[in-house]
């Protein structure tokens, strides 16, 4: 077992790499550095448009909630090396609508992206679009888009999750 230090899509990448490899009789050394390999070159990103459960989890302390439900925060975040980050922050979904697109742009400038999940919790227009966004922006790029796991989902509680994750070779 090994910590893939992502989660999501961005941990799938890597399990089905180590599936192939083990399908051709790979050695765990082998299998374990492809995965570290693919963990290095997989970003996640992922907006956050309602931060109830991070409350209800503990990850954001209930005056934190308040503050941020009566200012109507979103947050964007990064995982990197198996901790999460802020990246942005701002009031109203505009902070999330940009923050995709700063992530697409980065995408549609960054040579060699292999291929990019795209993720969410209950209502599948959002990332469908976001998916459309991305195909545009990186003709040939294979965008898979996927309801998200459970322990993603209960931090982002019902609300969509547009979440993006590129591998690059």
């Amino acid at each position: 077992m090994i910590d893939s230090g992502l989660t999501d899509r961005a941990m799938a990448f890597q399990v089905i790499e180590a599936a192939k490899l083990a399908a051709q009789g790979a050695d765990v050394d082998t299998i374990v550095a492809r995965a570290k390999t693919v963990e290095d070159h997989t970003t996640l990103r992922m907006g956050v448009v309602d931060l109830t459960n991070l409350v209800k989890g503990g990850r954001l302390s209930k005056a934190a909630g308040m503050i941020t439900s009566v200012l109507n925060i979103k947050i964007a975040l990064s995982m990197e090396n198996g901790k999460l980050g802020i990246l942005k922050k701002g009031r109203g979904m505009k902070t999330i609508k940009r923050f995709i697109d700063d992530v697409v742009q980065t995408m549609s400038q960054k040579p060699g992206i292999h291929s990019v999940g795209v993720s969410y919790v209950d209502e599948t227009s959002g990332a469908d679009a976001i998916a459309d966004q991305i195909r545009a922006a990186v003709p040939g790029v294979d965008v898979l888009v996927r309801r998200t796991g459970p322990i993603v989902a209960t931090h982002a509680a019902r609300a969509p999750l547009p979440s993006c994750i590129m591998k690059t070779n």
